[in-house]
């Protein structure tokens, strides 16, 4: 009989470890979001699929424990994978990205908070807030899109911002929208203020958002090597911008080289994504799932990963089975 473990009052944690592996060599821990926030709901930890290693439908979040000998798998170096009817057409070049429409975008994932990207928030703010320090930092967004939360999560550790998008109108919208952004990002810094050092943050940050942030539009494929930031994130990027598995893989790399050795990241992904529509148009995905993205950081050199599965809480479109929040710090 599955049981179910109703979570009636936040903060709460309960974490419920397997001994079975979830896959080849892998275990999982179950465990509710860290969420503080009034009226955050009811969360479930399904006891049955943490006993068996297996995945809870239901509203969880999935700690994932990589074991320290775990290699890459050969896909990260397979051009074929996955598997493309039309691989000429598959690659990230081939799509409209000056077609994307970011105010589209915006207003369909965004113009509310929804309990996933609570859940993602709260979980890289409370990551973010162990990794200050007196020194300035500069902070990079990779891929912004039409996306503040990243920025935000950055902006009391950084003195200065980059947000950088391959897309013209995504990036005449950051710059429009750091100006003064819109009172639907209140509800994500509020995530935030939860946490230290957001909570005693002595600047409006609106103000802060907008006098430290520039906007540069780039390629994640042509960073110049030449320079790098000291903390970085990269939210729904490398595995929405192309059908191609390798791609997805270097896309990660590349943002890790953007970052100086022992920056701390935090990065998140669209698991199982087949694709998504903005405005009518069809944009492409790589159905990764957390085995990917673990293999990927440790292919590139970073040793212990956070890795979390976000169980679907509100479905925001079809075709992707969740996300996965990945967080640590740079080799080096």
């Amino acid at each position: 009989m599955r049981r179910f473990v109703e979570l009636h009052s936040c903060p709460y944690k309960l974490v419920l470890t397997s001994s079975a592996p979830s896959g080849p060599g892998r275990s999982v821990e179950r465990e509710c979001a860290i969420n503080t926030s009034p009226g955050c709901g009811n969360l479930a930890v399904d006891e049955a699929a943490a006993a068996s290693g297996a995945r809870s439908d239901r509203r969880t979040v999935t700690r994932i424990e990589l074991p320290p000998t775990e290699k890459p798998e050969e896909w990260l170096d397979a051009a074929t994978w996955p598997p493309v009817a039309d691989p000429e057409h598959s690659v990230n070049a081939a799509f409209p990205w000056n077609k994307f429409d970011p105010l589209s975008y915006q207003r369909h994932h965004y113009e509310h908070l929804v309990e996933d990207d609570r859940r993602i928030l709260d979980l890289a703010g409370q990551f973010l807030a162990t990794r200050t320090r007196e020194e300035p930092r500069r902070g990079i967004d990779m891929g912004a899109g039409s996306n503040l939360y990243p920025a935000l999560a950055m902006l009391p550790l950084c003195e200065e911002l980059t947000l950088m998008d391959l897309s013209t109108p995504n990036a005449d919208w950051l710059r429009t929208e750091i100006k003064d952004y819109a009172p639907s990002w209140d509800p994500f810094w509020e995530v935030l203020a939860q946490h230290e050092p957001y909570r005693t943050f002595p600047e409006d940050p609106r103000h802060a958002l907008r006098d430290r942030t520039r906007v540069r539009q780039g390629d994640i494929f042509q960073t110049d090597p030449g320079e790098q930031w000291d903390i970085g994130t990269m939210f729904f990027v490398a595995e929405s911008i192309s059908m191609v598995g390798v791609e997805f893989a270097k896309a990660v790399g590349a943002f890790l080289g953007c970052l100086r050795p022992g920056s701390p990241f935090v990065t998140a992904f669209m698991a199982g994504s087949q694709g998504y529509e903005v405005a009518g148009r069809r944009f492409p995905a790589v159905p990764i799932d957390e085995h990917h993205v673990g293999g990927v950081l440790r292919h590139y050199g970073v040793e212990d990963p956070s890795l979390y599965r976000i169980g679907i809480h509100e479905q925001l479109r079809p075709g992707y089975d969740g996300m996965i929040l990945a967080m640590g710090q740079v080799s080096g």
